[in-house]
């Protein structure tokens, strides 16, 4: 079962950048190990993993993938578990974008992934709300 969530944002204007980098932020703050390859213009990808508790239920080469794509007006976000890609920092994204970004699921990893996810999803919406609100009052 492939559990990936796609949160779609129209009519918005967010700094993409800043966004990538509050989500990096956050991420960090709550415990996780992040890695990112070089962005791309119109997607950016974050990969997080959470220190033993990802590796001991799952498998040590799984990750949780969050995908960004698409222009500071419409933009879309993918969050999902995908496979953890050694040495992505200086891997493209259209090269990552070739491989299993998203895998499917067992249900050990759906329980794990919904609840991260659900708590990801939460903060990414927050911070879409904040920099939209932020870009309104500045505009």
């Amino acid at each position: 079962m492939k559990a990936t969530k796609t949160l779609r944002y129209q009519n918005r204007n967010v700094d993409l950048n800043k966004l990538r980098g509050d989500i990096v932020a956050y991420l960090q703050s709550d415990g996780f190990k992040i890695q990112e390859p070089k962005q791309g213009e119109t997607r950016m990808l974050i990969q997080c993993r959470k220190g033993g508790f990802l590796r001991e239920i799952i498998s040590a080469e799984r990750a949780m993938n969050i995908m960004i794509d698409g222009t500071p007006e419409n933009f879309t976000i993918q969050i999902g578990i995908g496979k953890w890609i050694q040495n992505i920092a200086v891997t493209a994204v259209e090269t990552v974008l070739l491989t299993e970004l998203f895998l499917p699921l067992d249900v050990a990893e759906m329980a794990w992934n919904f609840n991260v996810q659900n708590k990801i999803v939460k903060k990414i919406d927050e911070l879409v709300e904040a920099d939209s609100m932020k870009t309104a009052v500045t505009a």
